[in-house]
């Protein structure tokens, strides 16, 4: 148990070392788009990009990263960690899970930003991970096969990963409204990334079985897992922004437009299987089994990128800033959820220039529900600042199923 447990936290982990994009959002959940201006702005709402002086990233300064799951906090290991499992015990670790365990891990890190009046340009290295086990494979290892059957499915069981280099070019400031008469103030941004692709990873045809009876015990796994390495690509964004009201900002974005990578220095496909039948107690050591690795090279081959929708608002209070955003993708990948999400933050200043953010996103399935908090330092030469974030837990702690940290700083001339 503690092992299965030990090797799924590593997998995850491990990815993350593939990379570190702007870590200003975390603090406030991700309800970060009508917020970000200048060097933000290039990958929230380009539209935003309007500023009087140059703006830029500290390199390296840039920073977000976080590790969940969906099921386990810190306590339940500390609990279970080096003692006898009684049954109730292991039902316990059973009721905490919905269908399947899912560890998810995301981490960006900013490598240059700058903004000169209404142009921006940035690169940032980002990874995105996931990794699904059914809930009926823990149960096996719990309980033993206490059914005639087991089925698992390729939608509770899979691993993908991908990491990428973007380097984007960004126009905003575009005022639509001027060309109408009597409507409200509305600008209009465009972004084009070209991105150079690391690594990517994705479990294809998955299937599973494990049944019993008067034969004894048969068990057929398969399973194959898509890899390339060294990819070229494109993705592209629109927004638009307005202020409607005095104080009260509204905008619209489409990320991942005609967006995709093409894998073709490497790629491979490796197909895995396990069988076995007739198995019985009294001949379980005997190889009754066959297990088979085939690694194929295949030609090149193209990830797309799912379209994302993110609908946001934002209100000024004189010093504190209310914000709620709405994400939707348009169907579930490595960087993109297909159920609905809704995140809101708000920021007030503990002190004339120095703002204090705190954030909540709501979850589902196998996205938790998290609390971010911030603080910064804002001047008129720039700001920095850092954030962290628990998942289904008020503050950072046993009770947590997954943490993030970020940094930003930038500059203005």
């Amino acid at each position: 148990m503690r092992t299965l447990l030990l090797i799924i936290v590593l997998l995850v982990t491990l990815s993350l070392l593939n990379g570190l994009t702007t870590g200003r959002s975390l603090p406030l959940a991700d309800s970060y788009m009508m917020r970000a201006r200048g060097v933000e702005a290039i990958y929230w709402n380009p539209a935003s990009i309007h500023d009087n002086s140059v703006n830029f990233w500290v390199p390296g300064t840039n920073i977000s990263i976080y590790i969940a799951n969906n099921s386990f906090d810190i306590e339940t290991y500390n609990r279970i960690n080096g003692k006898y499992l009684t049954d109730r015990m292991k039902q316990d670790v059973l009721d905490q899970i919905d269908r399947r365990i899912t560890i998810t891990g995301e981490g960006h890190v900013g490598i240059f930003a700058t903004t000169i009046n209404n142009v921006g340009l940035a690169s940032s290295i980002s990874t995105y991970n996931r990794l699904s086990i059914s809930k009926k494979y823990l149960q096996l290892i719990l309980f033993g096969n206490a059914e005639d059957s087991y089925t698992f499915q390729d939608a509770d069981n899979n691993l993908s990963s991908i990491s990428f280099v973007d380097f984007t070019l960004a126009y905003g400031n575009i005022r639509v409204s001027d060309l109408f008469d009597d409507m409200p103030p509305i600008r209009l941004g465009v972004s084009g990334s070209l991105l150079a692709g690391i690594h990517h990873i994705q479990s294809r045809e998955y299937n599973g079985s494990l049944t019993t009876g008067l034969d004894g015990l048969a068990l057929e796994q398969a399973f194959k897992l898509r890899s390339g390495f060294a990819g070229t690509g494109f993705k592209s964004m629109i927004g638009i922004a307005s202020e409607p009201f005095p104080n009260f900002h509204a905008g619209i974005t489409l990320d991942n437009l005609f967006g995709f990578i093409h894998w073709g220095l490497i790629a491979e496909d490796r197909s895995f299987s396990f069988t076995a039948d007739s198995i019985y107690v009294a001949n379980i050591d005997q190889n009754l089994y066959t297990e088979s690795i085939v690694t194929q090279s295949i030609g090149s081959y193209t990830t797309p990128l799912a379209p994302e929708l993110r609908v946001g608002v934002m209100y000024n209070l004189n010093d504190i800033e209310l914000s709620a955003d709405w994400i939707q993708g348009t169907r579930k990948s490595v960087v993109t959820e297909n159920k609905g999400r809704v995140a809101i933050g708000a920021q007030l200043h503990a002190a004339k220039h120095v703002p204090f953010q705190i954030g909540l996103a709501f979850g589902n399935r196998d996205y938790p529900w998290r609390i971010s908090y911030g603080l910064g330092l804002k001047t008129r030469f720039g700001e920095f600042g850092m954030g962290f974030q628990s998942f289904k837990s008020i503050l950072p702690g046993t009770k947590s199923q997954g943490l993030a940290l970020s940094s930003y700083m930038s500059i203005r001339i």
